[in-house]
């Protein structure tokens, strides 16, 4: 019993000290492997990161871009009420127009300052670019 209960113990170390070798293997190979994984993972983030922050800054130029085109577009709008369509071809219902456009203009304006995300950015850009075209076809 008792050189039974040795061989059992025996082949129980035996097993053990495979495993370990197996262990020593797995781990001499996958850390390197793993090591190098989380490196690209790495760089990929910056990367992304780099062409996130490119976008974001292309969009704050086309706020900045929107912002002038809808000051210059309140100063006509400002000079026309101002002047009371005088010396053009508007009539009463281009006035009231002329109104709710520049009332849009500020609130877009306003939309593009407070645009806390980039997607709010987006959609004040979007309503800017409406205001510009509607100013544009009724102004010309």
């Amino acid at each position: 019993m008792l050189l039974v209960g040795l061989f059992i113990i025996g082949l129980v170390m035996w097993g053990i000290a495979i495993a370990l070798q197996v262990l020593g293997v797995v781990l001499l190979i996958g850390g390197p492997v793993v090591g190098l994984l989380i490196a690209v993972y790495g760089w990929r983030g910056v990367w992304q990161r780099k062409k996130n922050q490119q976008r974001i800054d292309a969009l704050q130029d086309m706020a900045d871009d929107a912002r002038r085109d809808l000051n210059d577009i309140h100063l006509e709008l400002d000079f026309l009420s101002m002047t009371q369509g005088i010396g053009t071809d508007l009539n009463q219902t281009d006035q009231a127009e002329l109104a709710r456009l520049k009332l849009k203009a500020s609130s877009a304006k306003e939309l593009l300052n407070a645009a806390p995300t980039p997607q709010n950015l987006r959609e004040a850009l979007h309503q800017a670019e409406d205001v510009r075209l509607r100013s544009h076809r009724l102004l010309s």
